[in-house]
């Protein structure tokens, strides 16, 4: 894979600034650049291999001007959506070093760009209790299908963000992965989002340490909360305080359906519980878009 500086496309102060007996100058200069791989270069491979580029903290030189006071003080990368070969990287100088340094205080990167958004869909496999009009899934003599159970396939909806941050801790892998939503979380309800992955590399983009982390999300739109029949081989009578076994007709110990309550369920009737098995946490302080 090749990159070619192909010019630029213009290089001029962007503005002037006064306070009192200073005077700030911005520039910008958009640099054209053309790849012979689209497929595979991304704005990592521009802007590193790339002879030509400035890098940050290079002093401004236009095509008939220098200002040695101006400093490159940020990066931005951009593909061109009807031609992938072309590349446009536009260089921001500042000839007030301290307003440029606090304007790239906190977590903010000087080298900005584009986050990845993939939307996909994977399959889970999942035991059915219940048909889709809710009658239970048992022989006419109600008896469950448990050797092997009905299954059916659900399709969930998967997100993979990738994106640079200028931080990264590992403690972040923890606090998410393996979690479901409290809080709605991209428009989806309580305990339908799940984080399952989060990964991190470290990459060095002209002279700046930036970290390419990717979050994976996927979205079950049954709930990621376990649901299993309310069925065992004992009971509770009204008052008791010792169970009693189900039996069939000729005495033989089977199992039954149960209430919510640990009674002996109506003839015809099922009961579900359900258990939480994921901590629910609130994705949102993350940033999606």
């Amino acid at each position: 894979m090749t990159t070619t500086l192909l010019g630029v496309q213009r290089g001029t102060p962007e503005a002037t600034l006064e306070s009192g007996d200073v005077t700030r100058t911005i520039y910008n200069r958009t640099f054209v650049v053309f790849t012979d791989s689209p497929a595979n270069d991304d704005e990592y491979t521009v802007l590193n291999n790339t002879t030509g580029l400035p890098s940050l903290n290079d002093t401004w030189s236009g095509n008939d001007n220098a200002d040695s006071n101006a400093i490159c003080k940020s990066l931005s990368v951009i593909n061109d959506e009807k031609n992938r070969s072309y590349w446009y990287v536009t260089a921001a100088f500042d000839s007030n070093t301290d307003a440029a340094a606090n304007s790239n205080s906190g977590n903010s990167s000087p080298v900005n760009l584009d986050d990845d958004v993939d939307w996909d869909f994977e399959t889970i496999e999942e035991v059915v209790h219940k048909d889709i009009n809710g009658k239970a899934v048992a022989t006419s003599a109600d008896e469950r299908f448990t050797s092997p159970p009905i299954t059916r396939i659900v399709p969930i909806s998967v997100v993979t963000y990738s994106r640079w941050q200028t931080a990264f801790a590992a403690s972040t892998i923890h606090a998410y992965v393996g979690k479901i939503n409290g809080p709605v979380f991209l428009g989806f309800a309580t305990k339908v989002a799940m984080c399952a992955g989060i990964r991190a590399r470290l990459r060095r983009i002209r002279g700046v340490p930036l970290w390419r982390v990717t979050y994976v999300f996927k979205f079950n739109p049954f709930t990621w909360v376990a649901e299993v029949l309310n069925q065992g081989s004992y009971y509770y009578e009204d008052g008791a305080t010792e169970p009693t076994p189900f039996t069939d007709k000729r005495g033989h110990r089977t199992t039954g359906n149960l209430t919510l309550t640990g009674g002996k369920a109506a003839k015809g009737f099922t009961f579900y519980r359900k258990f939480d098995v994921h901590k629910l946490v609130d994705f949102n302080p993350l940033i999606f878009p």
